[in-house]
């Protein structure tokens, strides 16, 4: 975990391709790794039809009641996506996820008393993130309310002072581009997701990359979406995918890394290691994108993360050990 404040006085560089620079520096990471690597075995040819048919998960968008709650929604829920490595000690809802007790608990609250404001998220604390998610105030679990309040400090500020108070004044900033609207959302230090790699920045954000993702879903019933350029994005590297796919066989980890996972071990962020089964991941879905061009039957690759990562809410996944790390990057 890193220790970062907020410059409230630097601007974010729109013009940034933060997406474009990933796509190049996780092909030479994945060329270059040695604890986790793309399989060099072929995908089986009806894998990505498999993927395809993974059953809908409930994201709550659709029960939200206007675009400007939904967009609200997907910034505040994304600002405290993270802490994976924590997760495990979060008194968790009945058959859910950390992530997505989170989730599903935030989603309650909106719909009962709206969107937090940023003036309210600017001032809250550790105490008041427990309150809200029903977690102790003690031990891990709090350790990871505490830096949801960091993170929720920040994006209230941010807001605040750089887009009047107003979710959606983000999202009108980046005027329908992605990319865009990633290097809006990584103009805050929380939300910075670049690790590094020998020589060699790796520039993931994750939450950035998920968010945009999720505000291209926030659109009216018949509107237009916000960002159609979803190419331009790349997976959004968690620690999920990568797990589904090692379970699948599509990349391929040393035996140290395999006993790390199975022990339930923590990942050092940035380290060789988790930085190179990030990678992996994306520079997999950059594949499997290709291939379902090359096919006919294009898909993005932040597609294909949605996918897999709706596909690890089978059994089979969730009986196995993933990878984690205490982070604020996921």
């Amino acid at each position: 975990m890193t220790d970062q404040t907020t410059d409230r006085t630097a601007s974010p560089d729109h013009t940034v391709d933060h997406p474009a620079a990933l796509r190049v520096a996780a092909a030479s990471v994945a060329a270059r790794a040695t604890h986790a690597r793309p399989s060099a075995r072929p995908v089986d040819a009806g894998y990505l039809d498999e993927l395809r048919r993974q059953p809908p998960v409930e994201s709550g968008l659709a029960r939200l009641p206007d675009e400007r709650t939904r967009i609200g929604f997907v910034i505040v829920r994304d600002a405290v996506n993270f802490g994976s490595g924590l997760h495990p000690h979060l008194v968790k809802l009945p058959g859910l996820s950390g992530a997505r007790t989170i989730g599903q608990l935030l989603l309650d609250r909106v719909r009962r008393d709206g969107v937090p404001t940023p003036a309210y998220l600017a001032g809250l604390d550790g105490r008041a993130c427990a309150e809200m998610f029903g977690q102790p105030t003690r031990g891990p679990a709090f350790t990871l309310m505490t830096m949801f309040a960091t993170a929720w400090n920040e994006l209230g500020a941010y807001t605040g002072d750089r887009f009047g108070g107003e979710y959606p004044a983000l999202v009108e900033e980046a005027a329908g581009s992605p990319t865009a609207m990633v290097a809006i959302l990584a103009g805050m230090p929380h939300w910075r997701d670049v690790s590094r790699h020998g020589d060699l920045d790796v520039p993931f954000h994750k939450r950035a990359q998920l968010a945009t993702y999720g505000l291209s879903l926030c659109h009216d019933p018949g509107g237009a979406r916000r960002f159609t350029d979803l190419g331009r994005l790349t997976a959004f590297a968690d620690n999920l995918i990568p797990h589904v796919l090692i379970e699948d066989g599509l990349l391929e980890i040393d035996a140290e890394l395999a006993d790390s996972l199975r022990a339930g071990r923590p990942l050092a962020h940035g380290s060789p290691a988790e930085v190179e089964l990030r990678a992996a991941a994306v520079e997999i879905c950059e594949r499997l994108a290709h291939r379902a061009a090359a096919a006919g039957d294009p898909v993005h690759p932040v597609e294909l993360a949605s996918l897999l990562w709706k596909k690890g809410q089978q059994p089979r996944y969730k009986a196995r050990p993933r990878p984690r790390s205490v982070s604020f990057a996921y």
